[in-house]
């Protein structure tokens, strides 16, 4: 998305509510996300707009009924000129910025939190992906070696399913979801809180903002340090743009991903899974004590087993999730500002009926046990395998049995991928090898 200009009310938006770049502690502080509702509810009931703040009498009349200090109003809608250098500096440096009245400013927001949506969201890439829904998939920042695979499982599954993956953009769970995503030409959402400018310049995303599959986000100004309140504001949004929630890993009682899951099974907005494997942390484990869908391994063992669980999942008053259509924004039936609330009303014997039912459903398909990790770790092989190596070799390089590896060697040759060679005995990936995705089970 490249914004031409700023809308009106944007811009005001702004005055109100950024800081500029500004971080002079002398300066006007900003309002936050209810100070700002609350204006805008009474500039409504007034039949005013937010451009009638420029009359010094409508700040006048408000500053006598709010709460806020007399001189505040004034001193930030008097700061014209700062404004115009910001928005300058964001614009040529890729940032756009939306308000609450633009359209490309993702409803899903107002309607589930109401009063504490974010004014503003700045962000660079493809803004109206924000609209589309999707997974989102979270976690802690330091993972085991199974927590990464998995990650790397589920975001497979979400590209070939057509489903968007939301994130947090930190390290751990949420960069290695949206790498993977990104490598396999799926879409992404990342819902920074801090350095927006350097994140938006970095290599590994430059592929995927050129191509219009991601978009990067953040409520806060894009030069903004990491802080943890900003890290735990940012956890609502990453649940309330998505339609499911997935967690992979997380500590118990601390940690923004804990904060962030617990948060979302009180005010319900969207179905929360978290993953039950033999490696996960305690706080899973409280998760799903707490009413969380706990997710095995074989939930999510395909593609059709894990898409199937997903639409199974339903909102509250009975209607099945819509899953996201990237060629659809996402429309509410209800326009008016409200809580939006959604809850998993599927049970663990029903998730059992599930991937029953979705095991019977791809019994024709090849040998795969659901616990094969085969089409996660073999774009990693086949690039070992650009030129010829030993089955010892090739296991040393990925510190695992060698049974295990002669094992997905003897499936990559019976797909035709892989050429053993004689004298002495090798293996070179074939030249007439398919695409990624003839190994990621469709």
């Amino acid at each position: 998305m490249i914004q031409k200009s700023i809308s009106p009310d944007t811009q005001v938006t702004l005055l109100l509510c950024s800081r500029l770049g500004q971080s002079n502690e002398s300066s006007p502080r900003p309002l936050n996300a209810t100070e700002y509702a609350s204006l805008c509810q009474w500039l409504r009931n007034e039949s005013r707009s937010l451009k009638h703040l420029f009359e010094p009498e409508v700040v006048d009349n408000y500053n006598k009924i709010s709460r806020l200090e007399p001189k505040r109003l004034h001193a930030l809608l008097n700061r014209g000129g700062a404004l115009a250098l910001a928005v300058e500096d964001w614009t040529n440096k890729g940032i756009w910025i939306i308000s609450q009245s633009d359209e490309n400013y993702p409803r899903r927001l107002i309607e589930r939190l109401s009063n504490k949506a974010p004014p503003l969201l700045y962000g660079a890439g493809n803004s109206r992906l924000l609209s589309n829904g999707g997974l989102a998939v979270v976690g802690s920042r330091d993972i085991s070696e199974r927590a990464i695979l998995a990650t790397r499982q589920i975001a497979h599954h979400c590209v070939q399913n057509g489903i968007q993956l939301i994130s947090g953009g930190a390290r751990g769970v949420d960069s290695e979801g949206m790498q993977t995503v990104l490598e396999n030409g799926g879409y992404v959402i990342g819902f920074v809180a801090d350095s927006l400018l350097k994140m938006s310049v970095n290599g590994k995303y430059r592929q995927g903002l050129k191509e219009q599959r991601l978009v990067l986000v953040t409520a806060n100004d894009p030069k903004t340090p990491f802080n943890v309140g900003n890290a735990m504001a940012r956890n609502k949004f990453v649940y309330c743009l998505s339609d499911w929630t997935l967690v992979i890993a997380s500590s118990y009682n601390e940690g923004g991903t804990w904060a962030g899951a617990t948060e979302n099974l009180k005010n319900k907005w969207v179905p929360l899974f978290v993953r039950d494997d033999v490696d996960v942390p305690d706080g899973n484990y409280r998760l799903i004590d707490k009413g969380a869908i706990a997710l095995p391994p074989e939930s999510f063992s395909n593609p059709e087993k894990f898409m199937m669980v997903l639409k199974n999942t339903q909102r509250s008053e009975n209607k099945p999730c819509v899953v996201c259509d990237l060629a659809t924004p996402y429309s509410s039936v209800n326009n008016d500002v409200n809580e939006y609330k959604m809850s998993a009303v599927i049970s663990q014997s029903e998730l059992i009926s599930i991937n029953e039912t979705a095991d019977n459903s791809i019994a024709e398909k090849p040998e795969q046990s659901d616990h094969d990790l085969f089409p996660i770790v073999w774009p990693s092989i086949e690039k070992e395998l650009a030129e010829p190596k030993t089955d010892k070799e090739l296991a040393e390089c990925f510190n695992i049995e060698l049974k295990q590896m002669r094992s997905w060697l003897s499936l990559a040759i019976k797909k035709g991928d892989v050429k053993k060679l004689s004298k002495p005995i090798r293996y070179v990936r074939a030249k007439h090898k398919g695409s990624l995705n003839t190994w990621i089970e469709i």
